[in-house]
C-alpha cells in the first residue's frame, strides 16, 4: 500500500477505561447521572412512536396543548426516575450484602453499564430531527442542532464502544459473526461489499436519471445552463468549436466565458441521442459512477471492504452532490468523476492513468486546477510524493495561468470576476485584481469575505461528514478548491449554496480527506474511535440527506428553487405542445424561446434565451407561463408592436413569431400579453 503526504500511521494507543482510583460514591453518582438522562432520551423516543403529528409545531414553534405538555414531561421525567430508582435499589442491596467493597463492584457496574448504553443519549432528538416541516425555511436552524447533535453520538457512541471492549463484549460478538459469515462461500464473501455498491450505483443512477430527465420534461431547466451547454455540444459535433451562441453575441467565442475542451470527451457520448435530456441523464450516471473509485480507495486505506460500502453510500446520499445534479448541466459538476478516478490511481501508483485522467479533471473548466495546486502543495508539504507533488502543482498552475490569464482574455473580459468583485484592487482590471489584493492586503480580504450566508455553506459540506476533513490540519489542502473559489467571493450568493455546481470544487475533496481522515484516526486512537466516527458519518449523512436530499420530494431545493417529482397530464400536454410547436420551425433556423423552454429548441447552430435578448433571431417562441422571467415578455411586446415578427403558429400555452410575418394577429396577441 503506498504512503503519501496527508496520512501517517502513529502507533495506536489503548482506548483508556475506568479510572481506578475514582471512588465508589463518584461511580455511583456518574452512573446515576447517565441512566437517568438516558432514560429521559428513550422515553421521549417511546412517546413520539404514539404519534408524533404535534411535533412541527411543538419544534418550530413550541405550540403543544397543555394537556399534552404535561403529558410529555411526565413521560420524560418518568424515562428519568425509572433507571435512577432501579439501579439506586441495586447499589443499596449491595451495600447491605457486601459492604463498600460490593458497593464499590456494583457501582462500577453500574457505570460500565451506562457507558454501554450511552449511544442512547442521542435518540430523543431523531424524531423532531425527522420532521421536515419543522424544519422548513429554517436551515442554519437545523444545521446547527444537527452540528451538535454529530458531535455528541460521535462522543457516545464511542463511549459506548470503549464499554462494550472492557466488557469483553465486542470480541465474542465480532467472533461470532466471524464465525457465521465464514459458512458463507469464499466467493459470496468477496463479491458482496463490490455487489451492495454497484446496486447502491446503479440506484442513485436510475433514480437520479429518471428524475433529473423528468425534471427537463416538466420545463424545469433553463436555457442558462442546460439550453446552452445543448447548444455547445450540437455546434461541437458540427464542427463549430466554442461556440455558444446563448452565452455572447454571433461573433463571438465561449471561450470569453469559460474553457471547457472537456466536451471532446463527452461529445460521442452525446452524439449518440443528441437531445438536451442526455446531457441530464449523463450527469446523473458520471456522478454515480463517481462512487466506485471512492470506494476502491476507501477499502484501500481502511483495510475493509465494508468501511469503503459505508463510505461509498454517504457519497452518494450527499445532498451537495444530489442539488448541482438538478441543477441542469454542468462540467465542473461532472468533474468529480475525473478527480476521483485520479485519486484512486495515485493511490495506487499507476502512473499513466493517473495523469490521464488529472487532464481530463483540468479540461472540465478553467478553475478546476486549483485542486492540482492544493493537492499539489499537501504532496510537496508532506515530503512523501514530493516529485508528483511538484509536477501535479507545475502543470495544474500552468494549465491555470494559460487558460485563465492567456487564452481566455483574447476573446473577452475576464470572465466571473463579478464573484469577487470587492476583492479587485483599485485601478486593476480582471482576475489579476483579485490577485493582488489577495497578497497585499490580507485583512481587507478577510474583513470582506466574512458573510454570514457562508456559516450554512460550510455546514452543509461539512456536516454529513461529521466534520472529519477538518481534524486534521494537514488535509486542509485538499480543500483549497473549494475554499479559494467559494468561500473568497463578496456577494454572489450562487456560489456560496450547494444548490448550484460551484459546491463540486469541494465534493471529491473532503471525501478524500475523510477518508484519510479516518485513517489516522484509527492508527492514533484505536478501532473504537474509527468507528465512532464512522457512524456519526452514518448519522450526519442521514439527518442531511433526510432534510436536503433528494430522496425526501417534499422540500429538495436545486438550481432556482424547489424541485417537483411529478409528471401530471398538464406537464405531459404542455410538452407535446411545445414539441409540435418546435416541429414548424426549420433545423436551420434561428431561435429566441422564453427560458424554460429554450432547452427543447436546442438542437441547432443558434439558440438565444428571451430572457435577456434575441439577437436578431428569425423566430421568437414563448410560453405563456414563463414570460415573466427576464426581459421575455417586454421583448415580446416591443417585437409585435414594431411589426418586426408576426404570428407563425401557435398551440395551447404556446405562440410562434416569425421575423417578417404577416402581422394581421399582431394586435390580438399584444392584448392577451398585456399584464
Amino acid at each position: 500500500m503506498p504512503r503519501d503526504a496527508v496520512a501517517d500511521r502513529p502507533v495506536p494507543m489503548k482506548p483508556s477505561s475506568l479510572p481506578t482510583s475514582a471512588a465508589p460514591a463518584g461511580f455511583a453518582t456518574r452512573a446515576l447521572l447517565l441512566l437517568a438522562a438516558e432514560g429521559a432520551s428513550v422515553a421521549f423516543f417511546l412517546r413520539t412512536l404514539r404519534g408524533a403529528r404535534w411535533l412541527p409545531a411543538f419544534i418550530g414553534r413550541n405550540e403543544i396543548s397543555p394537556p399534552g405538555r404535561e403529558q410529555l414531561a411526565t413521560w420524560v421525567l418518568g424515562g428519568a426516575v425509572v433507571p435512577v430508582v432501579v439501579a439506586a435499589l441495586a447499589l443499596g442491596s449491595a451495600w447491605r450484602k457486601g459492604g463498600r467493597d460490593a458497593f464499590a463492584a456494583r457501582a462500577e457496574g453500574a457505570l460500565q453499564l451506562a457507558r454501554l448504553l450511552s449511544v442512547s443519549l442521542v435518540l430523543w432528538a431523531i424524531p423532531p430531527m425527522m420532521s421536515v416541516a419543522a424544519w422548513r425555511d429554517r436551515d442554519l436552524a437545523f444545521l446547527i442542532c444537527a452540528a451538535a447533535l454529530v458531535v455528541g453520538f460521535e462522543r457516545a457512541l464511542c463511549c459506548s464502544l470503549g464499554a462494550a471492549e472492557d466488557l469483553q463484549l465486542v470480541r465474542p460478538l465480532r467472533d461470532g459473526a466471524l464465525r457465521a459469515w465464514s459458512r458463507v462461500s469464499a466467493r459470496v464473501r468477496s463479491a458482496a461489499p463490490h455487489a451492495i455498491v454497484a446496486t447502491m450505483v446503479a440506484s442513485f443512477v436510475g433514480y437520479m436519471g429518471h428524475y433529473t430527465w423528468l425534471q427537463h420534461l416538466r420545463r424545469q431547466t433553463s436555457g442558462f445552463d442546460l439550453g446552452y451547454f445543448a447548444t455547445f455540444f450540437w455546434n461541437t459535433l458540427h464542427g463549430r468549436p466554442f461556440y455558444c451562441p446563448i452565452t455572447h453575441p454571433r461573433a463571438g467565442s465561449y471561450l470569453s466565458i469559460h474553457f471547457e475542451p472537456a466536451v471532446y470527451l463527452l461529445a460521442p457520448l452525446y452524439a449518440l441521442r443528441p437531445d438536451a435530456s442526455t446531457l441530464v441523464i449523463l450527469q446523473s450516471a458520471l456522478l454515480g459512477l463517481s462512487a466506485v473509485p471512492l470506494y476502491l480507495i476507501a477499502r484501500r486505506r481502511l483495510g475493509s471492504d465494508w468501511l469503503g460500502v459505508v463510505v461509498a453510500g454517504a457519497y452518494l446520499l450527499y445532498p451537495p452532490l444530489h442539488a448541482p445534479n438538478f441543477s441542469d448541466f454542468h462540467f465542473l459538476t461532472v468533474s468529480a468523476f475525473f478527480i476521483l478516478w485520479a485519486a484512486y490511481f495515485f493511490f495506487t501508483e499507476r502512473w499513466l492513468p493517473f495523469w490521464s485522467f488529472v487532464v481530463m479533471a483540468l479540461m472540465c473548466r478553467e478553475d478546476v486546477p486549483f485542486g492540482g495546486i492544493g493537492v499539489g502543495l499537501a504532496l510537496m508539504l508532506g515530503g512523501r510524493r514530493w516529485r508528483t507533488g511538484a509536477a501535479l502543482l507545475a502543470v495544474s498552475a500552468g494549465y491555470l495561468v494559460a487558460a485563465k490569464f492567456v487564452l481566455m482574455p483574447r476573446f473577452g473580459d475576464a470572465s466571473f470576476v463579478y464573484i469577487y468583485e470587492k476583492l479587485v484592487a483599485p485601478g486593476a482590471v480582471g482576475f489579476r485584481g483579485v490577485i493582488v489584493t489577495l497578497v497585499t492586503n490580507p485583512l481587507f480580504v478577510l474583513a470582506t469575505i466574512l458573510l454570514p450566508e457562508k456559516i450554512p455553506f460550510i455546514l452543509h459540506v461539512f456536516l454529513p461528514l461529521a466534520f472529519l476533513p477538518l481534524r486534521v490540519p494537514r488535509l486542509w489542502l485538499l480543500l483549497f478548491p473549494g475554499a479559494f473559489v467559494t468561500l473568497l467571493s463578496t456577494g454572489y450568493l450562487p456560489v456560496v449554496e450547494i444548490r448550484f455546481q460551484y459546491v463540486t470544487h469541494f465534493t471529491p475533496y473532503v471525501f478524500i480527506a475523510a477518508i484519510l481522515a479516518l485513517e489516522q484516526l484509527g492508527a492514533t486512537l484505536g478501532r473504537p474511535a474509527r468507528w465512532a466516527a464512522l457512524g456519526a458519518v452514518a448519522f450526519g449523512t442521514f439527518l442531511a440527506t433526510h432534510q436536503f436530499g433528494a430522496l425526501q420530494q417534499r422540500n429538495f431545493k436545486s438550481g432556482g428553487g424547489l424541485v417537483q417529482f411529478d409528471f401530471s397530464s398538464a406537464h405531459a400536454e404542455n410538452l407535446r405542445n411545445l414539441r409540435e410547436i418546435a416541429r414548424t420551425i426549420p433545423p436551420d433556423a434561428s431561435v429566441a424561446a422564453t427560458e424554460h423552454d429554450a432547452p427543447h429548441l436546442a438542437q441547432r447552430e443558434y439558440l438565444f434565451t428571451l430572457k435577456y435578448e434575441h439577437q436578431g433571431a428569425d423566430y421568437l417562441v414563448y410560453g405563456y407561463d414563463d414570460l415573466d422571467v427576464g426581459a421575455a415578455r417586454r421583448i415580446v411586446i416591443e417585437e409585435l408592436s414594431a411589426g418586426r415578427f408576426g404570428f407563425h403558429a401557435e398551440r395551447p400555452n404556446f405562440v410562434a413569431l416569425r421575423r417578417g410575418a404577416p402581422t394581421d394577429r399582431n394586435p390580438e396577441l399584444l392584448l392577451r400579453l398585456r399584464p
